[in-house]
């Protein structure tokens, strides 16, 4: 029988971890193209969260 986790992603949802995630999940962080996806989508979302914060507070100021 494997080990099976439950965690609690940064959204809040459990995910779960096994082995063959884990696996899976080293594989990725291995490739290359994968990397440089994964950081442009968390560039992408950091972006636009500073945009909308700026556009909040220009339109509260």
């Amino acid at each position: 029988m494997t080990k099976t986790e439950l965690r609690h992603s940064a959204s809040g949802t459990q995910i779960k971890v096994t082995p063959d995630r884990v696996l899976e999940l080293r594989k990725k962080i291995l490739d290359e193209n994968y990397m440089d996806s994964a950081i442009q989508r968390i560039a992408q979302v950091i972006s636009n969260r500073l945009v909308d914060n700026s556009v909040q507070r220009f339109v509260r100021g």
